[in-house]
């Protein structure tokens, strides 16, 4: 899933920037010194440091829908965000800037993924969304390249897409009827103490004041005023 992302982020950067292969490479391989110095040629790094549930657009409840006559239900879809680091590779750093500087651009022009570079799989759900990270986002300083001790800059761009990975279910039959039923309940056996039995052991009536009737033993009596 995460690789046709990849490809569409690709695609997308050479045709719009543009890129063109014949000129500059593309990489989302980890930028470290390794990488750096088997750089011959410009090249624009999209290093993906991080996958996360998208908190702000995450949903609870149901869904439920018609289909063929039938009502079928699934929860809402999950969201994801991945986050790449973009680093530019030259031998000049004017080249550097002037390739950052045009992916810069064309990611601030849009808000989404144009349709012609979604996959097949995402399409027909929430549109891809392209952003630039904010200052008061996570930023990922474990992640950024230092080549013979010179900090490089780079972009923290977020695509955030939907996952069709939970199946419709059909539901089941309207609720027509509801019933609802009183028992009585099984009275509370105590342990007898002195207040609760009378000479030689036998039990006491007990008194209890029922809507402004004295009960004694489940028998009722005259209403009362007040009963101690």
């Amino acid at each position: 899933m995460i690789q046709l992302i990849d490809q569409a982020l690709e695609q997308y950067l050479r045709a719009v920037v543009p890129l063109p292969e014949s000129a500059v490479d593309i990489s989302f391989a980890a930028p470290d010194k390794t990488w750096g110095k088997a750089v011959t040629r410009p090249s624009v790094n999209l290093f993906l440091w991080d996958v996360k549930r998208s908190a702000p657009l995450a949903q609870t409840g149901v869904i439920e829908q018609a289909a063929d006559g039938r009502v079928v239900r699934r929860p809402p879809l999950p969201t994801i965000d991945l986050n790449y680091f973009v680093t530019a590779w030259a031998a000049e750093e004017r080249d550097e800037h002037q390739l950052l500087g045009s992916v810069l651009t064309t990611i601030l022009a849009t808000s989404e993924l144009p349709q012609d570079y979604v996959p097949e799989q995402f399409r027909g759900l929430t549109p891809v969304s392209v952003d630039i990270a904010t200052s008061a986002q996570r930023k990922p300083g474990d992640f950024v390249s230092i080549l013979d001790g010179q900090l490089k800059p780079g972009l923290e761009v977020k695509v955030t897409l939907e996952l069709d990975i939970i199946p419709w279910r059909e539901a089941g039959p309207p609720t027509e009827v509801i019933e609802v039923g009183v028992g009585r309940a099984a009275p509370s056996v105590a342990a007898p103490d002195a207040a609760a039995t009378g000479i030689n052991g036998t039990p006491r009536p007990v008194r209890r004041r029922r809507s402004g009737s004295v009960v004694v033993e489940g028998r009722r009596e005259a209403p009362v005023e007040e009963q101690q």
